[in-house]
């Protein structure tokens, strides 16, 4: 434990406090490594702190820092452990908004958080950070969400920018380009993206995780009766119905879903079966209505 005399609990607090990794110090400070982070401890705190002690503060925060998530149950039957750095949703939404400037850039408009989605932008925070306990809406032990509203609302880009979590990292695919792997009969690739997790390319992305979930976007734009050799095929229903296969037994990673159609509308459009089993499995968001962005921006 932590020697909390006060003379070195004021210093011990300063050097939490003060201490990043970086990638090099002062030519007289003192290097330490842990793990794989390299600390340069300033050479002052020596003078009043004892080295092991600054060493046992290092190693409890590397320790933190390293941490697995409770969400690991979410590769239950893969082998592999949610990887979560972040120990507050603070320190989460501090990363992530640089991935929502840098995404906006990249599609040429400017990002900017507007109050009304602030109750989404933090329930995604919540859900993918791990932070389940902060969480109002969705239900992490459902392993299905499907995002619901108007258009211009924010769904897919905000969504896109949590595709690295380290909750479940996924991977997108637009629902008509499902319906056109179908239609041009393409049913390994179909396959490939729809039951089968992808793999990363390295391991080092995603968080470490060895498999990707799926987001399929625009759920409801695709044709739900697609022709292809004799065959009619509802690709949407395809899915939910492997999807509620596997969940059945606890199998299985995460799917996400985005659409601009109501509770009723999903209904109609992939039938009663369907419907039910994604009142089972999945949690239903109904994003507030506002302005689009495309007209506010």
């Amino acid at each position: 434990m932590i020697d909390t005399r006060k003379s070195e609990t004021t210093a011990i607090g300063a050097l939490v406090e003060a201490l990043t990794p970086k990638v090099e110090g002062p030519s007289n400070s003192t290097k330490i490594v842990i793990g794989q982070e390299v600390f340069y401890l300033p050479p002052n705190y020596l003078d009043f702190v004892r080295a092991g002690e600054i060493y046992r503060v290092l190693e409890y925060l590397y320790t933190q820092k390293t941490k697995k998530t409770s969400t690991a149950a979410n590769f239950r039957g893969y082998g592999n452990e949610a990887y979560n750095p972040f120990n507050s949703i603070e320190e989460f939404r501090a990363h992530m908004e640089p991935v929502f400037i840098s995404r906006a850039k990249a599609a040429d408009f400017e990002f900017k958080a507007y109050d009304f989605q602030q109750e989404y932008i933090h329930e995604l925070l919540a859900y993918f950070g791990g932070f389940h306990e902060q969480l109002k809406y969705l239900d992490p032990s459902k392993k299905v969400i499907i995002v619901m509203g108007g258009y211009g609302l924010g769904k897919t880009f905000l969504l896109r920018c949590f595709a690295s979590n380290p909750y479940q990292s996924f991977h997108f695919v637009r629902a008509k380009e499902l319906e056109e792997m179908i239609r041009n009969g393409d049913y390994e690739h179909f396959k490939s993206i729809a039951y089968n997790w992808i793999k990363p390319a390295s391991t080092a992305d995603y968080y470490r995780q060895s498999k990707l979930a799926l987001y399929v976007d625009d759920m409801g734009t695709e044709e739900t009766e697609v022709k292809s050799y004799g065959n009619t095929n509802n690709v949407i229903q395809m899915i939910i119905e492997h999807r509620y296969e596997k969940m059945r037994y606890q199998q299985g990673l995460n799917l996400i879903l985005s659409t601009n159609d109501s509770a009723e509308t999903i209904r109609k459009k992939y039938g009663e079966r369907a419907y039910d089993r994604l009142k089972e499995i999945a949690t239903f968001y109904v994003m507030p209505d506002h302005p689009s962005l495309r007209q506010i921006t």
